[in-house]
């Protein structure tokens, strides 16, 4: 069974709006048609996901539960702060963390590490994730605790501006 691994950054934020710190900062307008966007871009393509596992800032959260809803998707959204505080092993922890069952993996978070894991996961590359932007690689391993760097072979790399209405 292909395991398919997606990397989706956030929408827009919005900086004019009222927040706290910076994990409390919302999507704009913009970043939220984005996200729905993505998730019919999704759902065109018959893409299901089965763990989807966003950073616990608003505007990531809120980008996962906008995809999911637009794609149709019925797996709840998982948080994990290794996405908002991170290292590319802690992003690995996550991966290799994945039941062997699940055949689609949705990563939702931030720069800079969505364009680092899509370069390491197929072995090099350099990608430019602006906001909404979303990259799907194709494991070349039966399970996800084998996932390791130049382990993917990449099936898509979509900016924003393909699927924004």
């Amino acid at each position: 069974m292909k395991k398919t691994l997606i990397i989706l950054r956030h929408g827009k934020s919005d900086w004019d709006a009222p927040y706290g710190g910076d994990a409390d900062r919302p999507l704009a307008p913009r970043g939220v048609r984005a996200a729905r966007g993505a998730g019919s871009f999704l759902a065109e393509r018959k893409i299901e996901a089965d763990r989807i596992v966003a950073s616990p800032a608003l505007r990531a959260r809120d980008t996962a539960g906008f995809v999911a809803e637009a794609a149709g998707w019925t797996s709840s959204i998982e948080i994990d702060a290794r996405l908002y505080e991170h290292s590319l092993g802690d992003l690995g922890e996550v991966i290799s963390e994945t039941s062997k069952h699940c055949r689609c993996l949705v990563l939702v978070g931030h720069l800079p590490w969505v364009a680092a894991l899509t370069s390491t996961m197929v072995g090099g590359g350099a990608f430019h994730f602006s906001t909404a932007a979303m990259s799907a690689m194709t494991l070349r391993t039966a399970t996800w605790s084998r996932a390791e760097p130049a382990s993917c072979d990449l099936r898509w790399f979509i900016p924003a501006a393909i699927h924004t209405p």
